[in-house]
């Protein structure tokens, strides 16, 4: 089914929930000059944001080679529907995402199509604004957000990951589509 953007963009937005997606990224130890220096370099954009884990890591393992970690952030969603799409907004690479949405929200309380709501969002390095088509369902929250970091397998095995609880404070993002939701009914 191919997606037509131009349609979900004047579409009346309908709702809008919170819902937990996968940052998937890949960090790699990377020479930075000619003395032997080296950094660790994280790489974003590569992929979208995976709505399940397990998505999330076959992407990796896909894309898996020597000397390259991947790891996955659970990252708080917005997921704005529409008829026949929908908008997807989160904000990556930080443990307060959205939180520029408290300084911006009177021009939220206006919103009625999917383009008006995305003219509205500010251009912030690490947000994330990605029309969809159709209403794919994300894992619903649960209160806990994780970090997955993967090991490398030996030959053809698989990657095994370790897994760290986040501190992230996902108010912002229920305040967002609380105003969306309210704006809307």
């Amino acid at each position: 089914m191919r997606m037509d953007n131009k349609k979900i963009e004047k579409e009346q937005i309908v709702t809008a929930w919170v819902g937990k997606g996968f940052h998937l990224y890949e960090q790699r130890n990377e020479w930075i000059n000619w003395d032997g220096d080296t950094a660790l370099v994280n790489r974003s954009g590569h992929y979208s944001i995976p709505f399940s884990l397990s998505d999330a890591e076959k992407t990796a393992e896909k894309f898996r080679n020597q000397g390259t970690k991947f790891i996955i952030d659970e990252v708080p969603v917005v997921h704005v529907i529409g008829r026949s799409g929908s908008l997807v907004i989160s904000e990556l690479f930080t443990d307060k995402p959205m939180w520029w949405m408290f300084s911006h929200r009177p021009s939220f309380k206006s919103v009625a199509t999917i383009k008006n709501l995305m003219t509205k969002l500010p251009n912030i390095k690490w947000g994330v604004a990605s029309l969809k088509g159709g209403h794919e369902d994300f894992m619903k929250l649960d209160g806990t957000y994780y970090k997955r970091t993967s090991a490398p397998g030996k030959g053809g095995n698989h990657m095994a990951w370790s897994l760290k609880l986040r501190s992230l404070d996902d108010r912002a993002a229920h305040e967002l589509a609380k105003i969306i939701t309210d704006n809307n009914e």
